[in-house]
């Protein structure tokens, strides 16, 4: 009886995550690369089986199908925002951890940099490419998750080598850096085992093939060939013509975006830290009496640096040195995460799962030490390692505290109503927006009139170029999508009054 409550329990908030991003959806207007998909540039890319422009042919295809089909995308992106929520839950054993643990991953989603959502969460081609490719990637940690927790060597059902073999050879034909990341993975984990269990297991093989074979013919597409010599259409190699370039690409793209941008996480991140750490004990030795209180004392700094130093002082606080400071900065804040939470975790499971979302977040930024460009997008994979970082140490610290779970769940749910209801309201807003111009630009086209005008949104920064503005290069695509004809001019009125 318990144990049906809770799986109700566990399927009512499901709903509920589901019927809140299904809203999202529904709401989040198409925007740049959309409106070209969605027209004869997506049915022409798709005749030519997206010849000589990249090999994501799963999420190119998944794009054409969407733009073009409302009821679909919405169901599709509820879907999927469900699952990326919902399987972190998963990876705690307990329904009653699972929820608690789902509720603390959604938060730290919401509270993603404006950018970031903008591109990934408001955008479809955006979220096909990089918000799909996380869920299939957290499918994989979730079936192999077990692993962890087992003393004993473990046995899989036929499902799970079935749904291995198709996530194995689907996953790299999304997005080519997730693409890197499970191939060097899956011979992780295979090496895992090994050293654990003294074993081979037939799944982990089946994997690393399927994968392998996906990332062949993701790569097969002529396309990566001009990265070398800058000539593909999304990006291209940098090469290190000197030893301080890296560091450069660093400081100029990763760490805006990865740690400026996303200050929230950080700062949350941080704070668990401090938490975590005082309920560590040293034993009397004096070094980790020293590394315990220095790590601490890190970490508010942190904090006070988000909270204090950017905002009183500037962007620019140090002039020149500014950029280089807070790269390094970063860097060892970085280390000094994974570090301690290496050396101040108890149980080896969890030292484990610490080390491996670490690696998730380094894996998924560094071959942008030399591909370029790095965008909010592109950093969505490493957030949601953070994101699991931050929800397996704030799942720890409750569990050492004493506190009931009645106690935690308040604030808890609390914080995520507030959130949900902001997020409700900017993006229904948009949408209205969105939807009242379209249906404004349709009936103006029954009188064949020299010029239409669309309003912008409220609140653009949420979505990815949403309004074909002037000099905008998607606005022939736009013209195309909506069927508005050359020889009618585009008037983009502002949504809110300039100030007098």
């Amino acid at each position: 009886m318990l144990n049906e409550r809770l799986h109700l329990k566990t399927s009512l908030l499901a709903m509920a995550i589901f019927t809140f991003f299904g809203f999202l959806a529904y709401n989040t207007p198409l925007g740049g690369d959309d409106w070209a998909w969605g027209s004869a540039f997506g049915e022409e890319q798709w005749k030519n089986w997206f010849d000589n422009y990249n090999g994501r042919y799963l999420s190119n295809s998944l794009v054409i199908i969407l733009a073009k089909v409302q009821w679909l995308r919405v169901l599709f992106m509820a879907l999927i925002s469900t699952m990326l929520v919902m399987l972190i839950g998963r990876l705690g054993s307990q329904h009653q951890e699972g929820r608690m643990r789902t509720a603390i991953a959604l938060i730290l989603f919401l509270i993603v940099p404006v950018n970031m959502f903008g591109q990934t969460f408001g955008w479809l081609s955006g979220y096909v490419n990089y918000v799909f490719s996380a869920v299939l990637l957290l499918m994989y940690i979730t079936i192999n998750n077990k692993f962890l927790d087992a003393e004993e060597p473990q046995k899989f059902l036929r499902r799970d080598f079935l749904l291995m073999t198709l996530l194995g050879l689907l996953t790299p034909l999304v997005v080519e850096h997730v693409t890197l990341f499970i191939v060097f993975t899956s011979f992780l984990t295979i090496l895992y085992t090994l050293i654990r269990f003294k074993k081979l297991y037939a799944i982990h093989l089946t994997y690393t093939v399927a994968s392998i074979i996906g990332t062949v013919l993701m790569l097969s597409n002529r396309a990566y060939a001009g990265l070398f010599g800058g000539q593909a259409s999304y990006g291209r190699v940098v090469y290190a013509d000197r030893p301080d370039m890296f560091f450069d690409i660093f400081k100029e793209s990763i760490t805006p975006i990865l740690f400026i941008d996303s200050y929230a996480i950080h700062m949350v991140l941080s704070g668990l830290m401090v938490l975590f750490l005082m309920q560590k004990g040293t034993d009397g030795k004096k070094p980790k009496v020293f590394l315990k209180y220095g790590t601490m004392s890190f970490f508010l700094g942190v904090i006070f640096f988000f909270l204090v130093i950017r905002p009183a002082l500037g962007d620019y606080y140090l002039g020149e040195f500014t950029e280089d400071a807070e790269a390094l900065f970063f860097i060892f804040y970085f280390l000094a995460l994974s570090g301690a939470l290496f050396v101040f975790s108890t149980e080896t499971k969890n030292r484990t799962r610490f080390a491996f979302y670490a690696i998730g977040v380094l894996l998924m930024t560094a071959p942008f030490s030399v591909l370029y460009p790095y965008g909010p997008r592109v950093a969505f994979s490493a957030y949601v390692f953070l994101v699991m970082i931050g929800t397996e140490l704030a799942l720890q610290i409750i569990s050492k505290s004493g506190i009931s779970n009645r106690m935690t769940r308040m604030p808890l749910y609390s914080t995520v109503a507030v959130l949900t209801m902001f997020y409700a309201f900017t993006i229904w807003m948009n949408g209205h927006t969105d939807r009242t111009r379209i249906a404004k630009v349709q009936n103006a086209l029954q009188n064949d009139p020299q010029t239409v005008e669309i309003t912008e949104l409220p609140y653009p920064q949420y979505h990815w170029m949403p309004t074909p503005l002037p000099g905008n290069s998607h606005i022939e695509h736009y013209r195309n999508y909506y069927g508005i004809p050359d020889s009618t001019d585009i008037i983009v009125q502002p949504y809110f009054p300039a100030p007098r």
